[in-house]
């Protein structure tokens, strides 16, 4: 059952890791600056995408070794 939800963990992680760069790769023009409508804008998304970005790595890592561990108790 760890097994299971650290691979969960680790799968969101990733999946968020690669949400917040898409976001950010969509932003960008032609010149590759980051658009943004509002100075607001730009310090909320950053922030919050950074915000996403640090609980995705840490999903991440609590997911792999969740994983190590339900594997090394299967055993």
């Amino acid at each position: 059952m760890l097994k299971v939800i650290g691979l969960v963990f680790f799968f969101a992680g990733c999946f968020g890791v690669y949400w917040s760069g898409k976001r950010a790769f969509e932003r960008r023009n032609i010149a590759g600056v980051e658009e943004f409508s509002s100075y607001g804008k730009a310090v909320g998304l950053r922030a919050f995408e950074g915000l996403v970005k640090i609980i995705s790595w840490l999903s991440i890592a609590i997911g792999f070794v969740g994983f190590c561990l339900g594997w090394g108790m299967g055993r």
